[in-house]
């Protein structure tokens, strides 16, 4: 028996191109282990819906940086569904999405031991002066 895996690809941010060639990645990892797998962009929010509804798949699995993969938007409508999905949920992407908040929550969850850690960020904000721009990178 074939599995079947709807893959969700891209986004509906600048990193789409990303989003889709990782995708197709992951589609040919699937089809290599025997799996039949479909994708879709993640731009096509209905007729997502539509095959979530008339001929669901085994899987869900939303590859893309940003909306509506990365924040837990189809993996919200795959389960409302009863689809199992591959996807994180909408409050783990709220929190994959905000850096500053995810950052945190590495660094707290590891201690300096485990050589885990987030890259150092800051905040930039549109209209800052030059300086303090330069000053924050």
């Amino acid at each position: 028996m074939s599995y079947h895996a709807l893959i969700v690809a891209g986004s509906l941010t600048q990193e789409d191109k990303y989003g889709v060639e990782s995708a197709t990645r992951v589609q040919r990892a699937l089809v290599a282990r025997g799996w039949r797998a479909e994708m879709i962009h993640a731009r096509a929010g209905m007729e997502i819906f539509d095959i979530l509804v008339n001929s669901p798949p085994d899987l869900v699995v939303p590859v893309g940086f940003g909306p509506p993969c990365e924040d837990g938007h189809i993996y919200a409508v795959a389960r409302m569904m009863g689809v199992p999905c591959a996807g994180p949920t909408p409050a783990a992407g709220g929190i994959m999405q905000d850096k500053g908040v995810f950052s945190r929550v590495v660094s707290s969850a590891f201690s300096a031991l485990d050589s885990v850690r987030s890259p150092k960020g800051c905040e930039l904000i549109i209209g800052m002066p030059e300086k303090l721009v330069a000053s924050r990178v």
